[in-house]
């Protein structure tokens, strides 16, 4: 009985606990008084797209203070709290430290104490010299521009975006009275308009912030349930889309599915040393899980956005993971080793780690309005989609080509039916990823040559791609030609990482060339770390065999 609860039992119950994790916050909202969770699911026009006032407040609280929550001595808030308080009580929201200001010189020159973050007030009190330091930035060429600058003209942006909320200024929250029409600001509103159907709207925002300043949070909840039900007759499906998305921002499926990529592979590392059956099993029905939540999580923003699943960086990193422990797992139906059910578990894991990092860097909104020449959803599902998969593959290979480099070198476990092994399994990535990136090349020259009149213009991102293609021709042809074997196609592999890098994050870095969408400057340090990081294990890989601890060491002609 305990043997068939370890083998059967036990996965299938971590694998229930795990959708249950996943579900449990769309079937629940925050217990409140005041259903603020409610008051954000309202939808607005802002940013060139419809979104609920929730999305707006993250993504604006993630700009100004780098994360989605407020810290106070009452407790911890969420966004939508948040906007709430700085509409209906600016009194009491402008002494809340948000503001981060970490560059010690601009902290002296704006004569701030030092603190880790500062109040709209005290920002206000040193609002000239800010304004004066931000013209100066603004009129000094930017390729001249330092940290200094920037971070001076990002803390007035952040201030002028808190200004905006402040009143809903440029926040369309009032829907047309004729479908179709366009939505307006709360804030133009200084008197109730003529029009009866946006006189109720106006009136109900009002009313609504008027009892949430006395607390009267039976009464802010009628009014918020009234402003629903009369937006939801002139404007259905951008209602029901914004309530939708509210509840997808609220279900956090990506950070969820962090935590579960994490415990795969900690549950597999553990099978290596005992249990390894049960805890192989478990590990295999938790990444099925997740992999289930990270595709559902990808096709509802597919829905939300209106758009194929790749359209800025924080997607491609979403579906690169998903590519990435989609064919780990098939790997492993065929080869059943385990190596790599663990690959899929720790990809899944730092690809989400680096999307959320994008999240943090960027503007707050992954589903922002698409520049015009990307405005085209049959080369976004097409192109984009391929090489998106090339990059998947590639980078793959070069994970599995890190494991055949630590186990062979660091550990006892590679013998050589694991390194046959693993060396087939990189063969086989590589050779799809040869295709993928090819096709997806292919297909991105006749984009350009409809875009731009041009099939190739050897610009730094196509120069990229076309890398990543001779890089991984370059592997078959070694492997072909007898160059090099299982330990020669895992270092090369792993250098695939550092071309793949490249074309994915680097060339947006030179902010040169029509593909430069984009530019996170931070993302330079963390791009080179992972370089060395890539060059110190090409390095190990390369050390000569006899050094080696596991027993391939024993083959090596010296060994005798």
């Amino acid at each position: 009985m305990n043997n068939h609860w370890s083998k059967y039992a036990a996965p299938a119950v971590a694998a229930l606990l795990a959708l249950v994790y996943f579900v449990m916050p769309l079937i629940s909202k925050p217990a409140q008084e005041m259903s603020v969770a409610s008051f954000g699911e309202l939808p607005a026009a802002y940013g060139g797209r419809f979104k609920p006032l929730d999305t707006i407040a993250r993504t604006s609280l993630l700009t100004i203070s780098g994360r989605q929550s407020v810290r106070t001595d009452e407790g911890t808030y969420d966004a939508s709290t948040w906007l709430l308080e700085l509409i209906a009580q600016p009194e009491r929201a402008a002494e809340r430290p948000i503001f981060r200001v970490d560059l010690p010189e601009l902290r002296a020159t704006l004569a701030l104490p030092e603190a880790k973050r500062y109040s709209i007030n005290q920002l206000m009190e040193k609002r000239d010299e800010l304004q004066r330091q931000n013209q100066m930035a603004r009129m000094t060429d930017s390729n001249e521009q330092t940290l200094f600058h920037r971070k001076v003209s990002q803390l007035a942006d952040q201030v002028s975006l808190y200004q905006t909320l402040s009143g809903l200024f440029n926040v369309n929250v009032i829907p047309p009275a004729q479908p179709g029409g366009e939505w307006l600001p709360l804030g133009m509103f200084s008197q109730p308009p003529s029009n009866e159907f946006q006189r109720t709207i106006v009136t109900g925002y009002h009313t609504a912030f008027d009892a949430a300043r006395a607390h009267d949070a039976r009464g802010f909840n009628r009014v918020v349930d009234d402003l629903h039900k009369a937006i939801r007759v002139t404007a259905p499906s951008i209602h029901d889309k914004a309530r939708s998305e509210a509840a997808f921002n609220r279900a956090g499926v990506f950070q969820r599915a962090t935590v579960l990529y994490l415990l795969s592979g900690l549950a597999l590392m553990i099978s290596w040393l005992r249990w390894r059956v049960p805890l192989t099993r478990t590990a295999a029905l938790l990444l099925i899980v997740t992999i289930l939540a990270h595709t559902l999580g990808i096709v509802t923003r597919i829905y939300l956005s209106g758009r194929p699943p790749v359209t800025n960086l924080y997607s491609s990193a979403l579906f690169i993971g998903w590519g990435m422990v989609l064919l780990g797992i098939v790997l492993e139906h065929f080869f059943r080793s385990g190596a790599a059910l663990f690959t899929a578990a720790v990809s899944g894991f730092l690809t989400l780690m680096v999307a959320r990092g994008l999240v943090t860097t960027g503007s707050g909104d992954t589903m922002a309005v698409l520049q015009a020449v990307l405005d085209t959803n049959f080369w976004l599902a097409t192109h984009v989609i391929i090489i998106t998969l090339g990059y998947s593959s590639t980078y793959l290979a070069g994970l599995l080509g890190a494991m055949y480099i630590f186990r062979a070198t660091l550990t006892r476990s590679m013998n050589k039916d694991e390194s046959r092994r693993l060396g087939q399994m990189i063969y086989g990535i590589v050779c799809f990823a040869t295709l993928a990136s090819f096709v997806g090349t292919i297909l991105g020259g006749i984009w350009a040559d409809q875009s731009w009149g041009r099939f190739w213009g050897w610009d730094p991102k196509e120069n990229g791609a076309l890398i990543i293609v001779l890089w991984n021709a370059l592997i078959l042809h070694a492997r072909w030609g007898g160059m090099a074997r299982a330990r020669g196609i895992a270092v090369l592999a792993v250098a695939g990482n550092i071309v793949t890098s490249w074309s994915w994050f680097g060339v947006n870095m030179l902010g040169r060339g029509l593909h430069s969408y984009g530019f996170i400057e931070s993302a330079a340090f963390w791009l080179v770390l992972f370089i060395v990081s890539q060059l110190a294990l090409i390095g190990l890989g390369a050390m000569p065999r006899r050094l080696w601890r596991s027993e391939l060491a024993a083959d090596a002609p010296s060994a005798q």
